[in-house]
Order: structure tokens, then sequence, then C-alpha cells
């Protein structure tokens, strides 16, 4: 717990000198507010095995329908201070590690210090699988879930620390690689 404060208290402090920063620079900062939801009934046709949609779930459905497997409630804030300067808090809220209460999964500040080089400190999503960025928006897939068998194995979906991310285009080829360091807690 000791750590987590610690990340919190360094994404407070860059959300600060980046604002400070954008205030001396431009005539003030511009704030995009955003969410999505999603709401689930799942139920199976026996009480001798629960479905889960990861490990992070303590309960899932049985015969008795049960809303908490895939239901999800996503609000997020991003502001951007200047050209180089900008932020993303996000606040998600699904029945996981044994409650529904919402919690912080993104709170990061980002700087783009180069056309091809942004650098973030804070709490990020976990570039583990194709879909991280948009892994708990389940209305935006074209399926009803991702694949448990493999989304479902990872618990981790944030970290807190550091993160560059190089991008640079060839013709119509996009082309990113990220760099990530630092600590993820998982039951």
């Amino acid at each position: 717990m000791k750590h987590r404060s610690h990340y919190f208290a360094m994404a407070a402090a860059a959300f600060g000198l980046l604002g400070q920063a954008a205030l001396a620079q431009d005539s003030g900062p511009e704030y995009k507010f955003s969410g999505f939801g999603t709401l689930g009934l799942v139920s199976t046709d026996n009480d001798n095995a629960q479905f889960r949609t990861g490990l992070r779930q303590d309960r899932g459905a049985d015969k008795s329908a049960d809303f908490g497997v895939d239901s999800r409630l996503g609000l997020q804030l991003n502001a951007k201070f200047n050209s180089t300067f900008s932020g993303v808090a996000q606040v998600v809220t699904s029945h996981v590690d044994g409650t529904d209460k919402p919690r912080v999964e993104w709170l990061y500040g980002q700087a783009a210090v180069a056309p091809w080089l942004d650098v973030r400190l804070g709490r990020m999503v976990m570039p583990a699988f194709m879909v991280s960025d948009t892994l708990n928006v389940g209305y935006a897939m074209h399926w009803v879930r991702p694949s448990t068998e493999v989304y479902g194995q990872y618990p981790i979906s944030s970290f807190d620390g550091g993160q560059l991310a190089f991008h640079t285009q060839w013709g119509n080829t996009n082309a990113s690689a990220q760099v990530s360091l630092g600590q993820a807690e998982g039951h």
C-alpha cells in the first residue's frame, strides 16, 4: 500500500506540473469527458459450475442469472494542456476482487517530447494484449466478450510506473512500440 500512494503522489505531481507549464504557454486546457457502459446478464444451464470472465471475479453465473459477470461502467477525463502536455484519468466499476466499488484504472500525465516519442508517468493500461486499450469497453467489440481462454488468464489490467511510446509513419503504414517499467498488484 505504501508504494501505491507513492505512485499516486507522482501522478498528481505530474498533473500539477503539466498544468502549470500549460497555463504558462496557452490560454487554458481543453477537457474531454467520456464514458462507456455495458449491461450484461449471464446464466448457465446447471448449478455445478459457475461461469466467470476472469480470475479476478470471485463468483460467477450459474442457473441464477448474474449481472456482475459482464456489466461495467467507465468514466474518463482527457485533459490537453497544450501540444506537448496532456493527461488521462479513468475510473471503472465492475465486479472484480470481490467488490463492485469504482477503481482508478488509468491516471497518468503524458509529454510529447518529440514528434516520435511520448513519455507517460502514473497508472497506465497494461499493454499485454491487442485490445488492451479497449478491453473494458465491451460494446465496442464484435464479440460478446474477449476470449476467456486468452484474456481471462491475465488478471492485471493496469500498472503504476512509466512508459515510453515510440511511433512513426512510413507512407500509409504506422508503426509503434512501447517500453514500460513499473509495478502491478494481482490477486
